[in-house]
């Protein structure tokens, strides 16, 4: 048997796994219960303090998806500066790992080669296999850095949105029509700006959990407005994508 060292992967696996821990305290935070009010405000102050906040909540970062002089997208830049940081992170997992493998006597894999990486990092982030010039680019790169180079580059492209939105439209049931009378353009539009703006999770999940409002004022309420009418599944979704667990059976049944 053996297995891959995570540092070629560390990136896309922290970021699964502080994906995870975020959601999960933002449904913590929507779950407890609200401070008592210390005055009570007019209510047209209240209204108008509501109103602020959606519009405020649907200001996304200068960093969306826009069309200008033949660029299909801008994306957020990342921040390098955080690079020693996730690949001290990666030695980390390596030793924890490392430990494990020798109590079997498992064998690590050798480490991939620059080919086996650019075609195995494109399917992972970018959802396809590189183009020959892009790889051909990538092997005769000289630099040490070189693959972490190839990573940020990725997570920059409008690739890397697309293929992310796939996924999320996957989990969140996403489509253009979910009921005869509401179109969700807004809504798509929203997660694709918050994927291409480098949101973080937390924040972006938290505004659609606790959203009110109308669509077209402030889009994260797709997600409510999804299975309108319908809360038994509203509950039963939000349940299972957002804390790990199923509670559906529970609808005819005691649930275990």
């Amino acid at each position: 048997m053996t297995l891959l060292p995570c540092s070629t992967f560390v990136s896309r696996a922290m970021a699964c796994a502080v994906a995870l821990t975020a959601l999960s305290l933002a449904a913590a935070e929507v779950a407890k219960p609200a401070a008592p009010s210390q005055s009570k405000e007019p209510a047209a102050a209240s209204r108008a303090a509501k109103k602020s906040k959606r519009q405020a909540q649907a200001n996304l970062p200068a960093a969306v998806l826009k069309e200008p002089q033949g660029t299909i997208m801008e994306v957020a830049a990342i921040d390098r500066t955080t690079r020693p940081k996730v690949t001290a992170a990666a030695q980390q997992i390596d030793v924890l790992l490392e430990k494990h493998w020798q109590e079997p006597q498992v064998e690590p894999s050798k480490p991939l080669t620059d080919a086996q990486f650019v075609r195995r990092i494109f399917l992972e982030l970018a959802g396809r296999i590189p183009t020959y010039d892009e790889t051909v680019r990538f092997l005769d790169t000289k630099s040490n850095s070189k693959r972490a180079d190839l990573i940020d580059s990725l997570l920059e492209s409008p690739d890397y949105v697309s293929h992310f939105y796939n996924f999320w439209a996957d989990i969140l049931r996403l489509c253009e029509r979910p009921q005869n009378d509401i179109f969700f353009e807004p809504y798509l539009d929203w997660v694709k700006q918050s994927i291409a703006a480098n949101r973080p999770y937390d924040q972006w999940v938290f505004e659609m959990l606790t959203a009110d409002g109308k669509l077209c004022e402030n889009p994260a309420v797709g997600f409510q407005l999804r299975d309108r009418g319908m809360p038994l599944p509203y509950v039963d979704n939000t349940v299972r994508v957002f804390l790990g667990t199923q509670i559906g059976c529970a609808q005819c049944h005691d649930h275990p």
